[in-house]
């Protein structure tokens, strides 16, 4: 029996100049295409050509289409049909702005809405492709006879069973969406396939950098030498019946000067306030300046009144903007003591984030600390110091799994407690399981920024992450890509950290690096004054310091973190103006 399947992709493609002429235009036959300014349009048959009735693309105004009939008794011919940008055996036109090497960081720009209309019957998926080429082809002349080392496939959608090439590697974040991520190697080249987890991922403006970032760096299984040569958009069509792929809004820019970026979310500042505040997903001083932040945590609470003014000096040479303060409700712990360590911090010109450290593992313990944030004459004292005070409600409250319910219950309840004293500064909530459960800030988040009157709530995560060093990488890369995405008000609060809590050596150089690259705040744990008891007792890897003074570097986590590395706090803490 001979299958009969029609099969029609229209791009409407209105952000593309169509030229004056809006007369109908089509090709058939395979690779047969056409070009639109810097895009191609491509007919693009594998397989057996033979065995399509035919296959044409077309425009029409304002519209792109392509079409086919084919006879489906060769599953191994299949139609590509997809919009280009630069090489696919074809040698790339100057306006592209491709071939272009990786390691120049550009950000590769594409927006593609689009939806599938028609009979279900098919097998297809939607996405893009980008090709990859080596260094010395593009020095030789990179031109349609060369073929690419690397192919990295995007998949938006697929029905019908349509199944990666080579085996599932991990999952893996990246903006906002979860995907498979699959590989093979060897063949004419490598291909490497994202594929959406929960499909299909439509209405989309995207930043394919990312995509490329963790094949290369998180993953290692690209050179950043490697020559970005071509990107497509389109589909790989085996079969379908009466089908419509309609896109609209749609480019691929690689040169951000050349197109308008993904839109910063965050409205605009709002000046002159009395306290910090958060606006989007970032924190701004009084006067309406972005505020990233950069730092330590130490235990004041742990060390002796004349101690105090020596550590935050000594903090201060670090160029942090942010200190971490650890305070308890204890009884020989006064109110002029905690006056004294906020004045302190902020005479060594770095903001005082006020962590409660009582409730550490217990969520049923935070109504006791709050108990102790609304007595009066706390009040009284963060409100002196409100132009510069952040709030952490309570340090790692909660242990393994805590239920959601309960999670934004207690802390719904400590929002309202605190506002109703008129403490109007920026709060924090640190994730439960001792701060690792990022899972759980990324469902609850909002409700609790939404149940805040001030909307002045952060969220902050711990990186004693355990498992493989691969999966401690993908960790990172799934906040970083989650928090951009959703515009969550997120921070590392105790990080990036040497080790997991099993003490075993965690990539904190690649998180300091994604930290920086996404403008995401993290206060490491810690300076080192007062020793911690963590990862082998006495002076472990968690001291950034051996005795708090500045210089003393008790291992290379510490040297790297406040001086040596690309992104420590000596090369990317900035204070604000007012705090200079």
């Amino acid at each position: 029996m001979k299958f009969i399947c029609r099969v029609f992709l229209l791009f409407a493609l209105s952000t593309l100049a169509l030229g004056t002429n809006a007369n109908a235009q089509a090709v058939s036959g395979n690779q047969e295409r056409i070009e639109e300014g810097k895009y191609t349009i491509l007919n693009n048959m594998h397989g057996n050509p033979s065995a399509l009735q035919t296959s044409w693309a077309w425009r029409s105004g304002q519209y792109w289409g392509w079409g086919s009939w084919f006879n489906k008794t060769d599953w191994n011919t299949f139609n590509v049909p997809s919009a280009v940008l630069g090489w696919h055996w074809s040698t790339p036109d100057s306006d592209t702005q491709l071939p272009a090497i990786v390691w120049n960081n550009d950000p590769v720009m594409s927006r593609a809405r689009w939806q599938l209309t028609g009979d279900s019957y098919r097998n297809l998926n939607v996405g893009y492709t980008l090709w990859f080429h080596d260094r010395a082809q593009q020095n030789d002349g990179l031109d349609w006879r060369d073929t690419p080392k690397v192919r990295l496939a995007i998949w938006l959608h697929d029905e019908g069973g349509l199944v990666p090439e080579g085996t599932w590697q991990t999952n893996v974040w990246i903006q906002g969406e979860q995907w498979q991520v699959w590989r093979r190697t060897g063949g004419n080249w490598d291909t490497i396939t994202f594929r959406a987890n929960r499909g299909p991922v439509n209405n989309t403006e995207m930043r394919l950098r990312d995509f490329i970032h963790y094949v290369v760096f998180a993953r290692g299984w690209m050179n950043n030498d490697k020559i970005l040569s071509g990107v497509e958009f389109g589909s790989e069509v085996m079969y379908a019946e009466a089908t419509m792929l309609q896109v609209d809004n749609f480019y691929i820019d690689v040169d951000p000067d050349n197109v308008d970026p993904i839109p910063d979310p965050d409205p605009e500042p709002e000046p002159d306030r009395d306290t910090m505040y958060v606006n989007g997903r970032h924190l701004y001083s009084p006067s309406g300046e972005k505020v990233i932040l950069r730092g330590v945590n130490e235990g004041f609470a742990w060390m002796q009144r004349g101690d105090r003014g020596f550590v935050m000096g000594e903090i201060a040479k670090s160029n942090a903007n942010c200190v971490r303060i650890v305070w308890q409700d204890w009884p020989w712990l006064t109110i002029n003591d905690l006056d004294q360590v906020i004045t302190l911090c902020i005479d060594n010109k770095m903001i005082p984030m006020l962590e409660m450290h009582d409730a550490t593992g217990d969520l049923d313990k935070v109504s006791q600390v709050v108990d102790f944030l609304t007595r009066d004459d706390v009040v009284q004292v963060l409100n002196k110091h409100k132009k510069w005070l952040i709030l952490n409600i309570a340090n790692e409250a909660g242990a393994f799994n805590e239920p959601d319910w309960k999670f934004n219950s207690v802390y719904q309840n400590a929002i309202t407690r605190i506002r109703n004293k008129g403490v109007k500064v920026p709060l924090v909530i640190d994730a439960s399981d001792y701060g690792k459960d990022y899972q759980q800030i990324f469902r609850t988040w909002r409700g609790l920024r939404d149940h805040d009157p001030e909307t002045n709530v952060m969220f902050s995560v711990h990186t004693y992450w355990v498992g493989s060093w691969q999966s401690r990488l993908d960790i990172y890369d799934e906040i970083v890509n989650r928090v951009q995405a959703d515009n969550i008000p997120l921070h590392f609060g105790e990080g990036p950290q040497p080790t997991g809590y099993d003490c075993t050596n965690s990539p904190y150089q690649y998180g300091l690096r994604r930290l920086e690259e996404s403008e995401i705040g993290w206060l490491a744990w810690s300076w080192g004054f007062m020793p911690n008891g963590d990862c082998g007792g006495g002076r472990n890897q968690f001291d950034i310091t051996s005795d708090g003074r500045y210089g003393n570097w008790n291992t290379d986590y510490g040297r790297n973190l406040i001086v040596n590395d690309p992104n420590s706090l000596q090369n990317t803490s900035v204070r604000p103006v007012g705090l200079r």
